[in-house]
């Protein structure tokens, strides 16, 4: 019967899903900075990522806007049913993501 309630309750999203939202962020080394591991939670049928993006000091808020449209549509292609809130920060220049 607990298994039945399982589903009901909001958990963190699978391994594999968070691995996939973070080569989806990866994917924008160059054009971002940095990012927070994102903190991620499923709910029902409904998945829900946010993480903190770290941008180029000199980013304009266009351009931010921009980048962030993009990865919503990249991390709605691999993660169905997801609602995606990305907060931009600005960092230094000159560094780049270089994690796994």
């Amino acid at each position: 019967m607990q298994e039945a309630f399982l589903p009901l309750l909001d958990n963190r999203l699978s391994d594999q899903e968070e691995e996939m939202t973070r080569v989806v962020i990866r994917k924008y080394n160059g054009r971002i900075v940095d990012f927070y591991e994102p903190r991620t939670r499923k709910s029902g049928n409904m998945r829900y990522v946010d993480f903190d993006l770290i941008g180029d000091k000199d980013m304009s808020v266009e351009e931010s806007h921009r980048l962030t449209t993009s990865m919503v549509r990249d991390l709605e292609e691999v993660l169905k049913n997801v609602n995606v809130s990305i907060y931009v920060k600005t960092g230094n220049t000159g560094t780049t993501i270089e994690r796994q």
